[in-house]
């Protein structure tokens, strides 16, 4: 089965001058380290602030949008995991299936629009292997 695994996320630290894209990126080698042997394929990120006007920032799909235009996704084959009821719009608008992880935010997630909801990543994992098959 081929898969890729890409990881969508806003940082408004960044935009905000809390931490640096260098810093950013530092950390996110240490989740790919931890996620080994998985492959994260890319991390598109949005460093835009929440007030600005920003076209990529979630729950806008365009970076979604991105990732399948740069990396050939098949949208429909596609899922969307999130802990945010508002960034699983983010999935809804793009045509994709959505989980909710009650993990951090989404233990207070009460009104969402999400296919699955799942304890957890890996819970979110077994349910997207079973739509697979």
């Amino acid at each position: 089965m081929d898969t890729n695994l890409i990881i969508i996320s806003n940082q408004s630290g960044i935009g905000r001058g809390y931490f640096s894209e260098e810093q950013f990126r530092f950390v996110q080698d240490a989740v790919d380290r931890k996620l080994a042997p998985a492959v994260i394929e890319a991390v598109d990120y949005c460093p835009d602030k929440p007030d600005g006007s920003s076209i990529r920032r979630k729950p806008s799909p365009e970076m979604v949008f991105e990732a399948q235009r740069d990396h050939g996704i098949d949208l429909s084959r596609s899922f969307f995991v999130d802990d945010k009821a508002i960034d699983i719009q983010c999935g809804k608008d793009a045509g994709v299936r959505t989980v909710l992880v009650q993990t951090a935010s989404g233990l207070h997630e009460k009104d969402t629009e999400a296919d699955w909801v799942a304890c957890d990543f890996t819970e979110a994992t077994d349910i997207i292997l079973e739509q697979l098959k």
